[in-house]
């Protein structure tokens, strides 16, 4: 009977000890994910996209537009001439972009030149397959030329093409205009080529960096003199931020920012929120224009478009860890140390 007793004991204290051993190793792994959560989390979902601001065009080009609009994309006009538009459509699929760009005749609505390009990433070709589905019948590309030209992309592979209607040139590494991809010149090889926009923000660089200063930031000039970069104290909140400008003593040709967090999930409606309140440090006319577009845009999940023929973009970067959203307004003519072609 002792002996019984005595075992009884030994296995009740066993079970006490690996429940508490249990209770132990639950509040440790209840502490470990607590600390750990925050760092977890994503950054929040969206469902927008940035304005399509595009002005109506008959024909081929309207047909090509609307096409694009179906998979999704938004469109814009960089450079409006009289007798000529540019066009821009754009989409944004997670980390992935994805841009078109018409040239097209204003009156009748002929399109000139198609230029495509996309992020390298495992469903580029299905992208560019799509966009060649949606303009090819608008252009007049022939099914046959079409299935030559998605095959090459597909290869990924520098290849030109001589097609019935003029001439493809696929880029797999080179960028063309800052854009990989395809090139598809509609009016033949000797046809018209994109223009870049000449506009730039009309104010002076050094009146936004004062501004900034004016807002607590502190401003420096490094090497390139064209360029001030701006920081102001940690606000011990949780975001991490970079702002710069470049330009000269009558524009500004680029405004960057970039919100970055580990444990925030809302570093776009940060973005979004001081990107408008740096745009509404000098008012103007197009500076209001810039911060309209913004608002539009509070819900897309990044996207670029053109507002008086400036560029601006933004990209949200969605990690598990670090979030960071990022954007600029920043004008085609401008290159880094050299800014003559922005010139009147």
């Amino acid at each position: 009977m002792a002996a019984a007793r005595t075992g009884s004991r030994r296995v009740t204290l066993r079970r006490v000890l690996l429940a508490a051993g249990a209770l132990v190793l639950a509040v440790v792994v209840v502490l470990v994910l607590a600390a750990v959560a925050p760092f977890a989390l994503r950054e929040r979902g969206s469902t927008g996209a940035v304005p399509d601001t595009a002005m109506p065009l008959p024909g081929r080009a309207g047909a090509a537009t609307d096409a694009l609009r179906g998979l999704g994309y938004t469109c814009s006009d960089a450079v409006v001439a009289d007798a000529t538009v540019q066009r821009s459509c754009g989409t944004v699929s997670g980390p992935s972009t994805s841009s078109v760009q018409l040239l097209a005749d204003r009156g009748t609505g002929a399109v000139r030149l198609v230029q495509t390009g996309t992020d390298r990433s495992p469903t580029s070709t299905k992208q560019h397959r799509a966009v060649l589905d949606a303009v090819g019948p608008a252009i007049g590309l022939p099914p046959k030329d079409q299935a030559r030209l998605d095959d090459a992309v597909a290869a990924d592979v520098d290849t030109t093409l001589t097609l019935g209607w003029g001439s493809a040139v696929v880029h797999a590494s080179e960028r063309v205009d800052d854009q990989p991809g395809a090139t598809l010149r509609v009016a033949g090889d000797t046809g018209p080529g994109l223009r870049r926009s000449r506009a730039t923000l009309r104010v002076p660089v050094d009146a936004l960096a004062a501004a900034a200063e004016a807002h607590g930031y502190t401003c420096t000039t490094p090497e390139v003199r064209t360029i001030r970069g701006c920081d102001r104290p940690d606000a011990d909140d949780g975001y991490g931020q970079e702002l710069s400008f470049q330009g000269t003593g009558t524009a500004t040709v680029e405004v960057y920012l970039s919100v970055t967090s580990l444990y925030h999930r809302d570093t776009r409606s940060r973005w979004l929120a001081e990107m408008t309140e740096v745009l509404g440090w000098v008012d103007t006319g197009q500076t209001r224009e810039l911060r309209a577009w913004l608002a539009a845009s509070a819900d897309a999940p990044g996207g670029e478009g053109y507002v008086d023929g400036l560029p601006i973009s933004f990209l949200v970067r969605a990690g598990t860890w670090e979030k960071e959203t990022f954007g600029v307004v920043r004008a085609e003519c401008a290159r880094f140390d050299d800014l003559s072609s922005c010139e009147p």
